[in-house]
């Protein structure tokens, strides 16, 4: 049915809809909140509160003065082509048997048209605008259709393409969508709970991966309640919302998760669970979350890799770290730059760590190694960086990760470590390439300033290894600590730190070795261990073997 139809299937359909006063508010939970305004990525505050207050008016019965305005409202949105009057429009929309009420035939003919005018308009004029696509191609349709009795076949075939798209099979929007990775779930989610009073029908896949989509948005809550990877942090989620992305999902273990990540009376057992999945970390869509455990306040890393920007947000009790994980490289005083694409050289989850590390090149084919790993049990973290140049040189290495706002960054007047800290000391930072006692010889410093933390290192040689260990258990760091880079040997022979490194960290009674092949895999000696890897990681008492957290062939 659309604004052409007859005169005589007008009044039918506007009788009709007279007949069942705010039926489809219920479906989508409207009585209470406005589910537009889930989230309000994009939007100002000025057009949230215009929502807002148009709710207010529509939720309740509609007088004709109120009508009136509407329809008089609808024909100003249908010149104009903004995100805030697509919204309106969508309200407007699932408000229409309320509206019809109090007004005639006509003029609801008239506003139906105007509404479907600026769908049509937003999405011929912004191909490019995923959450527009979403919302003028298949929301407002959507609801059209259902309001008036018509097909939405193809607004439904359109979500489905979007989410085949957008979405991989384990239900994570790949990086560059992680910014509107809510505005559209929320969205498909409204259509969802849409289907289940009606006869949509979408693609199985497409529910697979919603599915999926909701344990990995449970994933995405960072320990204050809010979205992590998001430039602007969200507000706390409503119950409506939570109900609504839950119901996504057939598995009743997200509504437990979702409880672990939201509430704080959660019992411990549920808590500590890691609940190990094998779905942290997508590499086709360059996203993921590693955590020690499904907790509020459980340690996690969440990372976005979108070409040559790393995103990365670090959470222990609060937010740490947010933003991009910046690195700057010169060779022999020539900067070097990456180009644009990256690969997926390794990931690898298993109930002791998760771990992934990416490869750029740049244009002489000097190589770039990225290293993030997080130890569950142990409780650390490791962000490294492996240069390989395309000739021998000097290499001089800037890093930078920012700081959040809430986050002070306390320095020890002798030693190189760094403490994070917002109301307690949440993390230790340790740059292990670099000499422990600033009265060293070490060609570096890891300082803070500026609202980041920096690591500089400079070396003469043939590769660079630079990483940064986070001690992440607030009392364990507190605890005397101590590392060494340790000598590495291949058949007696010892080598240089650019063709292979290793370091002994010790905090408290708990000690770990990190070991990293620079120069191909051989069989080397370190610490009285042989290893024929290049990516070692494993704790240790000092006295026996190190217990293996990870090895890299």
């Amino acid at each position: 049915m659309n604004s052409k139809s007859s005169q005589t299937e007008w009044v039918a359909i506007h009788d009709n809809l007279g007949k069942k006063p705010k039926s489809l508010l219920k479906r989508v939970g409207w009585q209470t909140e406005c589910s537009l305004l889930w989230s309000t990525a994009g939007l100002k505050s000025i057009a949230t509160a215009e929502i807002s207050e148009r709710h207010e008016i529509l939720k309740k019965k509609i007088s004709q003065e109120n009508a009136t305005r509407v329809c008089e409202q609808a024909a100003e949105w249908s010149g104009r082509n903004s995100h805030t009057d697509l919204l309106a429009a969508i309200q407007t929309a699932l408000a229409f048997d309320q509206i019809a009420n109090s007004t005639d035939p006509d003029s609801l003919k008239t506003l139906a048209g105007h509404i479907a005018g600026i769908g049509t308009t937003l999405e011929n004029t912004e191909p490019g605008n995923f959450v527009i696509q979403q919302l003028a191609g298949v929301e407002l349709p959507i609801t059209l259709a259902l309001q008036l009795g018509s097909s939405c076949d193809s607004a439904v075939a359109k979500m489905d393409q979007l989410i085949e798209d957008l979405v991989d099979g384990d239900g994570w929007m790949e990086s560059d969508s992680i910014e509107i990775f809510e505005s559209l779930l929320c969205s498909w989610a409204r259509c969802y709970q849409m289907k289940s009073e009606t006869k949509l029908t979408f693609d199985e896949s497409t529910s697979i991966k919603l599915e999926w989509m909701a344990r990995q948005w449970i994933r995405l809550i960072g320990p204050n309640g809010k979205r992590m990877l998001l430039a602007e942090p969200q507000a706390l989620v409503p119950k409506t919302m939570l109900a609504a992305l839950l119901s996504l999902s057939s598995d009743r273990m997200d509504k437990k998760l979702a409880k672990s990540k939201l509430d704080d009376g959660t019992t411990k057992k549920l808590a500590n669970s890691r609940l190990y999945d094998g779905c942290g970390f997508s590499e086709w869509a360059g996203v993921g979350v590693f955590q020690c455990g499904w907790g509020r306040y459980n340690p996690r890393i969440a990372i976005a890799n979108s070409n040559t920007r790393l995103k990365l947000e670090l959470a222990n009790q609060t937010s740490l770290l947010s933003g991009l994980w910046e690195v700057r490289i010169k060779v022999d005083g020539k900067v070097v730059t990456l180009l644009p694409e990256h690969a997926v050289n390794v990931y690898h989850a298993d109930e002791e760590v998760e771990f992934v590390e990416f490869e750029y090149e740049s244009s002489d084919g000097s190589v770039l190694q990225r290293q993030i790993l997080l130890a569950r049990d142990e409780q650390f973290l490791i962000l490294a960086d492996a240069f390989i140049p395309a000739s021998e040189g000097r290499i001089d290495y800037e890093a930078t990760l920012p700081v959040c706002p809430s986050v002070e960054t306390l320095l020890e007047t002798d030693n190189r470590e760094i403490y994070l800290k917002d109301k307690e000391i949440r993390s230790l930072v340790l740059p292990l390439a670099l000499g422990e006692w600033k009265s060293d010889r070490s060609s570096g410093e890891l300082s803070s300033g500026h609202g980041r933390l920096q690591l500089n290192q400079s070396t003469q040689g043939k590769a660079l290894y630079a990483p940064l260990f986070f001690d992440l258990s607030p009392q364990r760091c507190l605890q005397p600590r101590t590392w060494r880079s340790l000598t590495v040997a291949e058949e007696l022979k010892i080598l240089g730190r650019d063709e292979a490194a290793a370091y002994r960290v010790q905090i408290g009674k708990q000690q770990w070795v990190i070991y990293r092949s620079l120069s191909g895999i051989a069989s080397r000696t370190f610490l009285g261990e042989n290893q024929m890897c290049e990516f070692f990681v494993g704790k240790t008492d000092g006295d026996t073997a190190a217990e293996e957290l990870i090895q890299l062939e």
